[in-house]
């Protein structure tokens, strides 16, 4: 007879652990943290935002993300890299030289 009489109770806190679980805070915060990013990023890259409405959405980050690494991609290797010019290990510097016939000067 006890085993009839823990069966609801069992089944009273697995529901109720069940309304908990779903109910809790941090099911509902991730949209708004999502938001508050992209609206970071919007202020530190007003170009990410394609159609200039104001709102940067997730398409648009990931493009302009894309757009910078490709950019970053076509950058020119150091005629002379890691050139030492003092003692110390990180005493170091690339060096790019420009491709000319004339003499050009070191800016």
């Amino acid at each position: 007879m006890t085993r009839f009489s823990l069966l609801p109770a069992g089944f009273r806190l697995l529901v109720l652990f069940a309304v908990m679980a779903v109910s809790s805070p941090g099911w509902a915060e991730e949209k708004p943290e999502v938001d508050e990013r992209l609206q970071k990023l919007l202020k530190r890259f007003p170009d990410a935002d394609k159609n200039k409405d104001g709102k940067l959405t997730r398409e648009e980050a990931l493009e302009y993300r894309r757009q910078r690494q490709k950019a970053q991609a076509n950058v020119a290797e150091p005629t002379y890299a890691d050139v030492k010019y003092g003692k110390h290990e990180r005493n170091v510097l690339d060096f790019y030289q420009a491709e000319s016939d004339t003499p050009t000067p070191l800016v």
